[in-house]
């Protein structure tokens, strides 16, 4: 066998074993190319600008006049717009996979991997609630995002976020996102209700700090050092809920402070709400209809940029507004101070 055997092949046997083995690692890590973070995050706005070119494109083949491109236009975004969608029971779901670049030594998603996961979640999820809001020049800052890791996700395993906006006040809105997995057929047979830690707040951690990239140790809690702040996280975590459908897992749950912006200016979560049709009920959506019949004018999206500038202010305005969330506002800030209580407990805990 070893007189058969061609030695000269060799050299060219371990060149097409390379050029696999780079293939491999090129597979294997293409989500941490350069750009394709890009690309998964700004899916959702290319999608609009695809849509947008076609009509523009139909817009000119059917030698439209100016009204009637407008009018085009704006007939596209008012069927993107959630007209009517009660905003607390409203979920939006973004797929995504555990790959090989965004899991760590133990096989499983690495928990730096959660908030890159977010953006994209919450990025699409803006793009179906506030698409008046962006096409307005409006931006959304976050202010912080707090973690509970209760259950690892496997290495390679496809899981979804689940995004809804359970709370706001007159600055911030409150995001709960929720990583599950579904079951396989035999643990799906099965209630699977995933409950939180112990310590709840021992498992959260803050992504605004530098440097964290896993939960912290729980400290033992002794009477000679009591953590009131610590001991208050958990009180208001444990009104959060906990538990997915049958059939899913729950894996890590994270509450994200966000705001709406114009410039430098801030513009009140109802006032963005109110305006891009979300309500209590679809019998609430006044100002949306108010914003309907600006839009159909030319010059409309300017008139609103002055809106969320301060307009809303204005009586005509400010009733309205008020009244679209009216029949839901004593749960809204009930949610809103034990969500917001989370993270001053946590920035308290800081200095301790």
């Amino acid at each position: 066998m070893l007189q058969s055997l061609d030695l000269k092949s060799l050299p060219g046997l371990g060149q097409i074993a390379g050029k696999y083995i780079l293939l491999l690692v090129f597979l294997l890590n293409f989500r941490a190319f350069p750009f394709v973070w890009h690309f998964r995050i700004f899916r959702p706005v290319f999608r609009i600008w695809a849509d947008i070119w076609l009509i523009r494109l139909k817009n000119l083949l059917l030698l439209r006049s100016a009204k009637q491109k407008h009018a085009a236009i704006e007939a596209y975004f008012d069927q993107r717009s959630p007209v009517g969608i009660n905003l607390l029971e409203y979920e939006s779901v973004w797929r995504s996979f555990a790959s090989v670049d965004e899991s760590d030594y133990n096989l499983h998603l690495s928990n730096s991997s959660y908030a890159k996961t977010l953006d994209g979640a919450r990025f699409k999820a803006a793009c179906d609630l506030f698409p008046h809001f962006l096409r307005a020049g409006g931006r959304i800052a976050l202010g912080g995002t707090s973690f509970s890791f209760l259950k690892e996700i496997p290495i390679l395993s496809r899981y979804e976020v689940r995004v809804a906006i359970r709370a706001w006040d007159t600055k911030w809105m409150y995001i709960i996102c929720k990583f599950v997995t579904k079951n396989s057929n035999k643990s799906s047979r099965k209630p699977t209700h995933t409950t939180a830690t112990p310590s709840s707040s021992a498992a959260f951690i803050n992504d605004t700090s530098p440097g964290l990239s896993t939960a912290p140790t729980p400290l033992p809690a002794t009477s000679a050092n009591p953590n009131p702040n610590l001991d208050s996280v958990d009180a208001k975590l444990n009104k959060l809920p906990s538990e997915v459908e049958e059939g899913y897992t729950l894996h890590t749950i994270s509450i994200s402070e966000m705001c709406f912006k114009i410039g430098r200016i801030t513009v009140p979560p109802a006032v963005v709400f109110a305006t891009n049709g979300l309500a209590s009920s679809p019998s609430s959506t006044q100002t949306y209809q108010k914003v309907k019949e600006m839009l159909g004018n030319r010059g409309g999206l300017r008139k609103l940029r002055e809106v969320y500038k301060g307009g809303w202010k204005e009586p005509e305005w400010k009733g309205l507004i008020d009244g679209a969330f009216a029949s839901v506002d004593g749960l809204v800030k009930e949610r809103a101070a034990v969500l917001s209580g989370v993270k001053r407990g946590l920035e308290g805990a800081k200095v301790m």
